[in-house]
């Protein structure tokens, strides 16, 4: 029964989405906070989607003073797997010549993480 709905899911996937390798970045911190150094540990596909691309939390409002109301878009990846993966949150994510860190991930059902990306500036 798991690997049905396991197939089925990545058949899904591989129709409405982009699969992007990408490489994974473990960060060293100096004694004031700031990224000393960086060691890639992994390289691994990513699936990107327009429907999951873009995020918008309803916490992140800015209002202009017309009052117009903007929403920050965060972008969102799909990391399959078949055993679990050493990613962690602060991570570095470089993919199509941008840099990510993983702000939030959450394993679904045992098959993939949904990563949670803010561009780094």
């Amino acid at each position: 029964m798991k690997k049905a709905t396991k197939s089925r899911i990545q058949r899904i996937l591989e129709k409405h989405c982009v699969l992007q390798p990408a490489q994974f970045f473990k960060c060293s911190y100096d004694e004031f906070g700031d990224i000393a150094g960086k060691e890639k540990y992994a390289e691994y596909n990513l699936y990107l989607s327009q429907l999951l691309h873009r995020y918008n939390p309803y916490i992140d409002l800015r209002v202009d003073d017309d009052n117009s109301v903007h929403r920050r878009r965060t972008p969102m990846a799909i990391l399959p797997y078949d055993e679990p993966l050493e990613i962690s949150e602060n991570d570095i994510i470089e993919t199509d010549g941008k840099e990510y860190t993983i702000t939030f991930f959450e394993d679904i059902k045992g098959y993939y993480y949904l990563l949670s990306l803010m561009p780094k500036q």
